[in-house]
């Protein structure tokens, strides 16, 4: 089974890089609320896990489109 960092949408993805590469540098706090993020995401049903990144899914990146439309030639 594939965790839900897998599902994530592109869209989403640099956000959600950022953080992670920052945690070692955060405040024991910000790093304590971005553990309990991803073990919140990480104890949901894959449904409710399609559910909320449903919104995020619909987010094209410009540069993604387009090697998108160029490998479909």
């Amino acid at each position: 089974m594939l965790s839900w960092r897998a599902h994530l949408p592109l869209s989403i993805c640099p956000s959600f890089l950022v953080q992670i590469s920052s945690l070692d540098t955060c405040f024991p706090t910000e790093r304590s609320f971005l553990q309990h993020q991803c073990a919140a995401l990480e104890a949901m049903r894959p449904g409710e896990l399609d559910s909320l990144l449903a919104p995020m899914r619909s987010i094209t990146l410009p540069l993604l489109r387009e090697a998108r439309e160029d490998c479909c030639r």
